[in-house]
């Protein structure tokens, strides 16, 4: 099923409380560029919903929408995600759905250490040091050991290289670039 029909079906549902024609756009040529193997950017807003966009991409591929195998959502602060996690977990328990599909993977918090799941949700660094071959859900993170430089390094990097991967919230991460500071 293609992201646009999954989150019709979720308004139809009630599951969101209001449709947003701006989502339904986004996933909708989101689609168009994910079949071409192209890259999306999305610019919106804070408070637009722009979170229903990587959940419902998670929830097609699970139902048959074989354009990856999972998706990656990179956040820069871990309250965002403890957030986005709580909730929508929540909203799924509530449609009866008892089992914990979106998990979270940093510092200390090692849902899925080896970024395999179908819904994650990570900080910004965490992910870098993944696609870096550091996996910080082993013993010994930093330290250039055999178990962590010889062993399951490459289980994470295939993850990432398997998912659609949205970096959200972006701007929190980055440095100020105003040329007069």
């Amino acid at each position: 099923m293609k992201p646009r029909e999954i989150y019709q079906r979720l308004m139809d549902v009630g599951f969101y409380s209001e449709e947003r024609p701006f989502i339904s756009y986004a996933l909708n040529e989101i689609d168009k560029a994910l079949t071409k193997g192209q890259a999306v950017v999305v610019v919106a807003p804070p408070g637009i919903g722009k979170t229903a966009i990587p959940f419902t991409l998670s929830l097609s591929i699970l139902l048959g929408y074989r354009i990856a195998y999972h998706v990656i959502h990179a956040i820069p602060l871990r309250s965002i995600i403890d957030h986005i996690h709580k909730s929508l977990n929540k909203k799924l328990q509530e449609y009866g759905y008892d089992e914990e599909f979106i998990v979270k993977q940093y510092s200390l918090v090692h849902e899925t250490p080896f970024l395999q799941a179908p819904y994650i949700l990570t900080t910004i660094d965490t992910y870098t040091l993944m696609l870096a071959k550091i996996p910080i859900g082993e013993k010994g993170v930093g330290a250039k050991t055999e178990y962590n430089f010889h062993g399951h390094y490459e289980l994470p990097r295939s993850s990432i290289y398997s998912a659609i991967n949205v970096f959200d919230e972006i701007h929190l991460a980055l440095e100020n670039t105003d040329p007069r500071s």
